[in-house]
């Protein structure tokens, strides 16, 4: 008897990837205008992580793809999942830092937070070196071109949300952040 096996649930968590990789690729952009009010950075340096989150995709394309033939596919998606989680607690750790002392922790806020960015950014590379694969190999081969048509949708869907919940959430913490330091 031939059985088909279900994929429903490692489709759906490859969607959430989908999702998570453009939510945390363009919060990059409100975390910088944060960190520019903060530290009184100039636009260029403000800027500065999204271009390390981006260098990291050329340092880990390869070495990714090392990654996953040694641990699996699944392994290398919680290995990533888990950097991800540190990196991120970086860059708050950042904001805590900006809370301390923003005139005098301005340099090791500003090398913390690239760091954390290019951590965060190889992260996501691997995620992406991940989930591409998992789904056009999930399920039918004739259903493959929609998974990943679907898959883009929530990419983007993500990335659009990503800037407003970000400014949102952060922004309006930021904000509040700032004015208790300037008083």
């Amino acid at each position: 008897m031939n059985q088909k096996k279900n994929y429903a649930l490692p489709v759906l968590m490859m969607f959430f990837l989908f999702f998570i990789i453009a939510f945390a690729t363009n919060l990059n952009g409100p975390f910088g205008k944060i960190l520019k009010e903060q530290f009184a950075f100039s636009n260029m340096q403000s800027q500065l992580g999204t271009m390390i989150f981006f260098l990291s995709y050329l340092f880990m394309g390869i070495p990714s793809s090392w990654l996953i033939r040694a641990k699996g596919y699944k392994n290398a998606a919680i290995i990533a999942l888990m950097t991800a989680a540190v990196a991120t607690f970086g860059i708050f750790m950042v904001g805590r830092i900006a809370l301390a002392d923003p005139v005098g922790n301005k340099d090791l806020a500003i090398y913390m937070y690239l760091g954390c960015n290019f951590v965060l950014g190889a992260a996501m590379c691997i995620l992406n070196n991940v989930v591409n694969p998992m789904l056009t190999v999930l399920g039918s081969e004739e259903g493959a071109n929609q998974r990943l048509n679907f898959g883009g949708a929530l990419n983007s869907t993500g990335g659009t949300l990503a800037p407003a919940i970000g400014g949102l959430l952060i922004g309006s913490t930021a904000a509040g952040q700032i004015s208790i330091a300037a008083a």
